[in-house]
């Protein structure tokens, strides 16, 4: 009697386990096809710390984003992974100019409500 009940708490708390496991494995890949879904080149990231994993045990924030800009092999721009959220890097220095020069009021107000709901 006692070995079914222990076999039964045992499976009960081993599917909570399986299910919470598989949540979290969701929760942190759901965003990974965002710029997939938009055909813009990306690197491939791991889930829990999307492409920025090395950023927290070994190197810089510095040398990690020298990385993204390395590696996207001569495209303009391509997109990474800071955990789930997606980020562009942008190489080309006409994009740059654009975003930062031309377009810089609409870039402004989307940051600025960016920060708003931090």
């Amino acid at each position: 009697m006692f070995s079914m009940m222990f076999e039964s708490v045992f499976f009960n708390w081993l599917s909570i386990a399986a299910i919470l496991a598989y949540v979290g494995y969701w929760y942190s890949t759901c965003t990974f096809n965002y710029w997939k879904d938009r055909g813009i080149p990306y690197l491939k990231p791991t889930p829990g710390f999307g492409n920025t994993g090395r950023m927290f045990f070994k190197i810089s924030f510095a040398e990690q984003f020298k990385i993204f800009y390395d590696s996207s092999n001569g495209k303009p721009f391509c997109g990474v992974f800071q955990f789930r959220s997606p980020i562009l890097v942008v190489r080309d220095p006409n994009i740059i100019r654009l975003v930062m020069v031309k377009d810089f009021a609409y870039f402004q107000v989307i940051f600025f409500n960016l920060l708003l709901c931090i």
